[in-house]
């Protein structure tokens, strides 16, 4: 499968359709990030989660009644539970997480909530699941502290995951939290800044323009300033990523080698093993590219959506090559 295709596969899946709500939900927090969604169906979710949490000076205390009391228990047995890998997907986890964003996008909150805790109760570190609570929970009943829970443990399992501190930061502040949202927002921008958010934001901007080759000069001063820190990691995926987009595989490939060389630990270091894996496939190093994805799984089984990669590499392989498998 060439690698446009799977992104363009994925864009449609329930895990990337709810980190894009979420991201976008607090697109107001963080005016200069660029816009995440492009579809009618998204834009709808997110207008009205930002209506919710606009209107959450008024009293929660009518909000935070009988759905507090039932979520309760689920958040204790997800807090309870040890931070391990999350299962690996199954049909049944996969029809419940289709049958929980249908309904979430259909406003059908009650049947959602009951899809994505079916998912928790056998998967507790369902990173998907996690999401879909917060979101059935912010969007559903304003119950902004039964969100809060289902969001502290994707941090828990995953301290740099910006997604979920930016929600999770506005919910703080939303329930008067004020300690714990001000510990999120010094986090939150450490992150942000790790994460070259804002360099990659003004190569965008560069682009949108038409000037590719400033965007790409621009990256690269930065990259090289940054030399061995996470920053500079984060912009030479960018520059892979870009790369990548305009049908540069072998640049990207090069891009993307490099950042790997500076990392050490950690999702973004994942992230680029996995940009490299579906370059080296891009490019007709398929033998290479599904040994490094299985490599990646074994090693990080916890990261959301690996085994997805592995499994539509994998049957992409035997596509290709039937007598291998």
């Amino acid at each position: 499968m060439h690698n446009d295709q799977r992104r363009h596969r994925n864009v449609s899946s329930p895990a990337v359709i709810c980190g894009v709500l979420v991201v976008v939900t607090l697109c107001a927090l963080l005016s200069y990030l660029a816009p995440f969604t492009d579809t009618d169906h998204e834009q709808d979710l997110v207008s009205e989660m930002q209506s919710q949490q606009s209107s959450a000076s008024q009293p929660l205390q009518q909000t935070q009644s009988k759905s507090a009391q039932q979520v309760s228990p689920v958040a204790e047995n997800i807090k309870s539970s040890p931070q391990t890998a999350p299962h690996p997907p199954t049909d049944e986890t996969a029809q419940l997480t289709q049958l929980g964003f249908s309904a979430l996008t259909a406003k059908d909150y009650a049947r959602a909530e009951d899809a994505f805790l079916k998912i928790l109760a056998s998967d507790p570190n369902n990173n998907t699941a996690l999401f879909g609570m917060s979101a059935v929970k912010q969007i559903g009943t304003r119950d902004f502290e039964a969100a809060i829970p289902f969001l502290e443990r994707i941090i828990e399992l995953n301290p740099q995951n910006l997604v979920a501190l930016t929600n999770l930061m506005n919910l703080y502040q939303q329930t008067n939290k004020l300690p714990e949202y001000e510990e999120v927002r010094k986090n939150l921008k450490e992150q942000l800044d790790l994460a070259a958010v804002f360099e990659k934001q003004k190569a965008q901007d560069l682009i949108s323009k038409g000037d590719y080759k400033a965007a790409v000069g621009y990256l690269q001063t930065e990259a090289d300033a940054a030399t061995g820190s996470p920053k500079s990691q984060a912009i030479l995926e960018e520059l892979g990523n870009l790369a990548r987009s305009s049908g540069r595989h072998e640049d990207a490939l090069v891009y993307y080698q490099r950042a790997e060389e500076q990392c050490g630990d950690g999702t973004l270091c994942t992230n680029i093993q996995i940009n490299t894996a579906w370059t080296l496939w891009a490019i007709g190093r398929q033998d290479e590219a599904l040994a490094s994805m299985r490599t990646i799984e074994q090693q990080n089984p916890y990261i959301p959506g690996i085994h997805d990669h592995v499994n539509m590499m994998q049957n992409s392989y035997s596509a290709v090559s039937p007598e291998s498998h």
